[in-house]
């Protein structure tokens, strides 16, 4: 039976002074392109802008796993990746973010006004736990530097995904992937990279990465 991949790719929006967040151009973009993506690479993907909180997080989850119910996929032939992608402000290449923390302490409120500090993501953890994606990221990461120069992406490897939304989004979608993986025998597994700022790198530049 031909294996089936079905791509799940986020965004986020505007946050702490920063209206036009790169993440969110990107994959808007690459919903526009969805048809020719899909023909060349032979999977599926949906996508979707979250606002910059915990509540929506929170319900983008909750909603997930509404849709992923009514799919129903078969563990036997499909595998699911989510991938989250976020602005980070003193980057300039991508980092393939390895680790979630189960901590959050906002440098900044959130577009709800909620500014946690050092309280955990999942209760009856401590802050110090992680979680680590199941994708094999040295490998990814040699593949990406393989191409030709001109369109040779620029990324590393990372441990630190910070504490904002970012790590919060990674920490609870590495934690359902886990369940989906244990509990159900899915073959499913998540990422977050973080991108450059706009002008640091453009994000035209960026979409030919």
């Amino acid at each position: 039976m031909e294996e089936i991949f079905a791509f799940h790719i986020t965004g986020f929006g505007k946050f702490c002074g920063v209206e036009n967040n790169p993440s969110a151009e990107l994959v808007s973009r690459l919903e526009k392109d969805r048809s020719s993506f899909e023909k060349t690479l032979g999977a599926h993907y949906d996508t979707n802008i979250i606002p910059v909180s915990t509540i929506d997080v929170q319900n983008y989850m909750l909603e997930d796993c509404i849709r992923d119910a009514k799919v129903q996929r078969s563990s036997s032939n499909c595998t699911d990746v989510w991938v989250h992608v976020g602005v980070h402000g003193s980057t300039d290449v991508f980092n393939l973010e390895e680790v979630g923390w189960n901590e959050a302490d906002f440098r900044c409120p959130d577009e709800r006004g909620f500014q946690p500090e050092k309280q955990p993501i999942w209760d009856g953890r401590d802050c110090s736990h992680s979680l680590r994606t199941s994708l094999p990221l040295g490998e990814i990461l040699e593949s990406l530097h393989d191409g030709e120069k001109e369109t040779k992406v620029i990324a590393k490897l990372s441990t630190d995904a910070g504490r904002f939304l970012c790590n919060f989004i990674y920490y609870l979608q590495l934690q359902r992937v886990s369940q989906l993986r244990e509990e159900l025998g899915r073959h499913a597994h998540a990422l977050f990279v973080h991108i450059p700022p706009a002008k640091a790198v453009p994000v035209d530049q960026q979409y030919l990465w």
